[in-house]
């Protein structure tokens, strides 16, 4: 049988899935060359649960890669760094991406059970928003499919993983991203724009705290050499329901944030998120950077982190107390999608989405965008327990009297603000070492929208 452009050589390995018990043969196609033709042309040849291999070489990219099956595109690349955080890994595949109109690989998978990404540097420049869903590698919304990106390095201008479908989880670990100067390098973006876009069936759905239903970033280091205000540092952002688990990641020059219901709108806030056993270093004592997280909305679960240098572990801001942004305009007490709580509290509080609160009654939207049927929303604290501070403050507040401590938040030096029920998700997450966990959530409900005329 001729096999045009590609090599096959069939190997059995056992996937041990749960929730899927049975043995998966796999066939692996060797790309003729890591051109994207060639890349593009072994993984239509490909099934689901095959792996294609990618040789040592140097490409650029000047259209999409598409992975539409459940495979492995694996390089031979290897994630290491020495006792200073420095990238001593191995990095014999270069991908370059050039004139891209698209992200620069689409993981859009239906069927099958597990899609993986590993061994590859990426360079190069990818098009779009920051806050968008694209990047270098790009997960839809409409991806149905557990996946995993791993041993891989991006230096890149424009977002290094663009991630549509958080709830669904996915798990990002041992890559090393670093960044050389460009203001709109090194992003993870976490969003779930599944059903209207925005994010307003998302906040709608339970945040399951401790659970699977989160994209998982661990056993990484995010590297920036500028440290001042020249660059935006951050090393992950969301927005639109996104909800992401942070754990084990060293960041120099780099922070955690992500939007609340504000400069985006009509997009809503991040959703959830779990911040622990990160160390983030700024390199200037004598210029700190606002905070080592920057929480805009909803809730999160923040311990046991080391913060070197920075002005705040933890800053929030409640941007509409003070400012109109799109179709949500500013807190006044009358908007509906605001808890409009009144005396004593302060003007519209608790605000759509603020830093406190959590799940939304329901959802839907206007022909305007407006959000409908938010309220009651949940009001969920954020914890934060036993993080070590070096030349750096606990907390700080652009809004106080809308984040308050005992209301809208817990904290402690040592544990006495960890919540009794939390439990974290195991560490490592079980896909480093081959099972594939299927996210605990609720079914995705068919597309609405709420229209008024």
């Amino acid at each position: 049988m001729r096999v045009n452009r590609a090599v096959i050589m069939v190997v059995g390995v056992i996937f041990n899935l749960i929730l899927l018990q049975h043995v998966v043969a796999e066939t692996v196609y060797f790309a003729l060359s890591s051109s994207r033709e060639d890349v593009q042309t072994a993984i239509d040849l490909a099934f689901d649960g095959d792996r294609v291999v990618i040789p040592p070489g140097s490409s650029t990219w000047t259209s999409t890669l598409v992975i539409d099956k459940a495979i492995v595109l694996q390089g031979p690349g290897t994630y290491s760094v020495n006792a200073g955080h420095e990238d001593t890994g191995s990095w014999p595949l270069v991908i370059t991406f050039s004139s891209l109109s698209g992200s620069g690989i689409s993981v859009d998978v239906r069927t099958g059970s597990y899609v993986r990404i590993t061994g590859i540097s990426f360079r190069g420049t990818v098009p779009g928003p920051m806050i968008q869903a694209v990047g270098a590698i790009q997960i839809l919304n409409s991806n149905t499919t557990p996946w995993r990106v791993d041993n891989c390095r991006f230096e890149l201008v424009g977002n290094s993983i663009g991630i549509g479908a958080s709830a669904l989880g996915g798990l990002v670990d041992h890559v090393y991203v670093y960044e050389n100067g460009s203001s709109l390098t090194g992003y993870i973006v976490v969003r779930d724009d599944r059903n209207d876009g925005l994010g307003n069936w998302a906040i709608a759905q339970p945040i399951n705290f401790g659970s699977s239903s989160f994209v998982f970033i661990e056993d990484s280091t995010f590297w920036k050499t500028v440290a001042d205000a020249s660059v935006s540092p951050t090393a992950v952002d969301a927005q639109a329901g996104g909800k992401f688990v942070f754990r084990h990641n060293y960041l120099q020059n780099a922070f955690v944030t992500w939007h609340g219901a504000e400069s985006s709108a009509p997009e809503r806030s991040g959703y959830a998120f779990e911040i622990y056993n990160n160390e983030f270093y700024w390199a200037r004592a004598d210029w700190r950077y606002h905070a080592a997280i920057f929480h805009r909305g909803g809730a999160a679960m923040v311990y046991n982190n080391t913060v070197t240098n920075f002005n705040a572990l933890w800053k929030t801001w409640t941007a509409r107390a003070t400012e109109s942004f799109g179709v949500f305009g500013q807190a006044d007490g009358t908007k509906a999608w605001d808890g409009n709580w009144g005396a004593p509290y302060p003007t519209g509080y608790p605000l759509l989405d603020q830093p406190g609160t959590g799940q939304a009654a329901g959802w839907g939207y206007s022909g305007i965008y407006e959000p409908l049927n938010v309220q009651p929303q949940a009001m969920r604290k954020t914890y934060i327990w036993n993080n070590t501070l070096v030349n750096s403050n606990a907390v700080a507040h652009n809004n106080p009297s809308y984040v308050v401590e005992g209301r809208d938040y817990e904290i402690s030096t040592g544990d006495a603000a960890m919540p009794s029920s939390y439990e974290a998700f195991p560490y490592p997450h079980p896909m480093q070492s081959g099972t594939v966990v299927l996210p605990v959530q609720n079914p995705p409900e068919p597309p609405r929208r709420l229209r008024i005329q």
